[in-house]
């Protein structure tokens, strides 16, 4: 029994898709899976599956949609001071990411960083870091 080209293209189109969604970067994740729709659509189109082929074009065109709108879509950062006297948040946020902290700074003793000034990086009012200095 020999495998015809058609099966592997449409192997390949699996694979190129399960890897897609291995991505936690989602720009990755949808240039890659746009990859792999594509070539499931030719996959259906070579072989006259039309419901393989019209959903993955559909697919094309959402990943083109989404896309073009990550590449219009304008981040907007900010730097915000924020203090331990005074903020619940602060205290929180370190706690909910001390695992990882710690990964990095084993060592590091977290009530000392009490005396040091803190800023939030924020995207899209979303806290995507902190920097914490003297």
């Amino acid at each position: 029994m020999t495998i015809e080209w058609t099966e592997w293209l449409g192997y390949a189109a699996s694979v190129v898709v399960a890897v897609s969604l291995t991505m936690s970067n989602i720009r990755r994740l949808r240039w890659i899976n746009l990859v792999g729709a594509v070539t499931f659509t030719i996959y259906g189109v070579i072989l006259e599956l039309y419901p393989i082929m019209f959903v993955n074009g559909f697919i094309v065109g959402i990943n083109i949609y989404y896309l073009l709108k990550m590449t219009r879509t304008k981040e907007h950062f900010h730097l915000i001071p924020i203090s331990w006297d005074t903020s619940i948040f602060l205290p929180r946020f370190i706690e909910y990411y001390l695992s990882d902290i710690r990964k990095h700074f084993p060592d590091i003793d977290i009530e000392s960083l009490r005396q040091y000034r803190s800023i939030f990086i924020t995207r899209n009012v979303v806290p995507v870091g902190l920097f914490i200095y003297e």
